[in-house]
């Protein structure tokens, strides 16, 4: 036990200045220096504890005759900023404080017991050779533009202790960013946070994140990796790129999506609406979902499958898949300015489907509305084509299919401009039937109205 009860702990001597079985450390001023910071050994069942009345800087050296030391920190508290370094483990029992000012602690591996904190009024900045398994961490800070209130930095993965929030910096301002060689948070323990701001990358890993407040993720990189971040709270994503699989979820809130490029499959989906601008999967399906409200997206891409399902309004610009495309408003409309999908697509809009172009390289293009019309301006299918609607059916340009084609609207009337198709041909409407040409190249074709009149200017079949 040192105490210092009216000044500060200094050393000048190379070398430890301490070794015991448990040390305390007491000073009104500060431990250590910047230039030269007081090295402290405990045993391997000890610990280093005190309370400072300034700022401290403790280091724990392994010497070249010795093994591993650990770094053992019980409850140590600096009114000012503290920083701690070790050549091997840094372990935090209890907890760790600066209570004006900055926590630092860079160490061959970081480790923090179950329950042990990490609180500090500035910034917090943990660098490990290793891993870092995070505890409980805060920081009060409003990082100043281009900066963090908490920034981690494990040349191996972030890991974290379950059952708490890893990483707090809720605080307006607060900023949390995360850099791992191989990974951070894993699928059954991702890192919890909470903070309006975070940045996350991995170099080799998955990225795995959790938070049960409102966040802005200005990036989330898994080089090599899975990223997955799940909220309660409402999401914005500013980029997020993975060389495997992506998954974004909020739970009881929004997604918004700027730019996601995914090496996987993908999943994207909320409670409310899903906002996306630009999503591209190079290998894998891409499936978004929204349970109560809507999606808007200007433009995705899938290597794979596309798979769009919203009870709200379902509004795309331009929609390409690899293989099927599926999309469905259970409760409103579907709008899609430009589709182009590999193989069989289903499009069904409750309360209307507006489609500009749509294809299919491959397989049957359907497209339905429950309890409205549909307006398209070209369809082409590469086999069967079927448009089923309560309201009227209007095709403006062209309507063609590979096989048979049906056009039924059940409650109204029905307008195609030219049709071409390669099989049998079915076209029937409630009201009135007009028709510009109509054409199969194989099979019949039958048009019918069922309560008015039909008007064609040219049939052949």
């Amino acid at each position: 036990s040192v105490t210092a009860s009216a000044g500060s702990i200094t050393s000048y001597l190379p070398g430890v200045a301490i070794s015991a079985q448990t040390v305390l450390l007491n000073a009104s001023g500060n431990v250590g220096s910047q230039a030269t910071p007081f090295a402290v050994q405990s045993a391997d069942d000890g610990e280093i504890s005190g309370q400072i009345g300034g700022s401290g800087w403790i280091s724990t050296p392994t010497l070249a005759t010795q093994t591993a030391v650990a770094q053992r920190i019980g409850a140590l508290t600096a009114n000012g900023s503290l920083t701690l370094t070790a050549d091997a483990e840094l372990r935090v029992l209890r907890n760790l404080t600066a209570t004006t000012g900055a926590l630092s602690a860079t160490a061959g591996a970081i480790v923090m017991e179950t329950g042990a904190t990490a609180t500090a009024a500035g910034r917090v900045t943990l660098a490990s050779a290793t891993n870092v398994t995070l505890g409980r961490v805060a920081s009060a800070l409003a990082a100043p533009q281009g900066t963090a209130s908490i920034a981690v930095t494990a040349a191996g993965a972030i890991f974290g202790n379950t059952g708490v929030v890893n990483l707090n910096a809720a605080q307006a301002g607060g900023v949390i960013a995360l850099n791992a060689g191989t990974g951070i948070g894993t699928t059954l323990d991702a890192i919890s946070f909470a903070a309006p701001n975070l940045s996350a990358r991995s170099l080799q890993g998955n990225i795995n994140l959790r938070t049960a407040s409102t966040t802005r993720v200005t990036a989330l990189t898994a080089d090599l990796g899975a990223a997955a971040i799940a909220a309660d709270g409402a999401v914005t994503i500013d980029a997020l790129t993975s060389g495997g699989a992506a998954s974004a979820t909020s739970t009881a809130s929004t997604l918004t999506v700027t730019t996601l490029n995914a090496g996987g499959g993908t999943t994207l989906s909320a409670a409310g609406l899903v906002t996306i601008d630009s999503a591209t999967t190079t290998l894998g399906d891409l499936s978004i979902a929204s349970t109560n409200g809507g999606i808007t997206a200007s433009t995705l891409n899938s290597a794979g499958a596309l798979s769009l399902t919203a009870q709200g309004a379902i509004a795309a610009t331009t929609a390409t898949s690899g293989t099927t495309t599926q999309a469905t408003s259970s409760g409103d409309t579907l709008s899609i300015t430009s589709l182009s999908s590999g193989a069989t697509a289903t499009l069904a809009g409750r309360n209307g489907v507006t489609l500009g172009s749509a294809a299919t390289t491959l397989g049957d293009l359907t497209v339905s509305s429950s309890h409205a019309g549909i307006t398209t301006t070209t369809l082409n299918a590469g086999s069967a084509a079927r448009l089923t609607a309560q309201g009227a059916i209007s095709v403006v340009t062209s309507m063609a299919s590979g096989s048979g084609a049906t056009a039924t609207s059940n409650g109204s009337t029905l307008n195609i401009v030219a049709l071409t198709a390669g099989g049998t041909t079915t076209l029937s409407g409630s009201g009135a039937v007009t028709i510009g040409s109509a054409r199969t190249t194989g099979g019949d074709l039958s048009i019918t109205s069922l309560t008015a009149g039909i008007g064609a200017t040219t049939l052949d079949a």
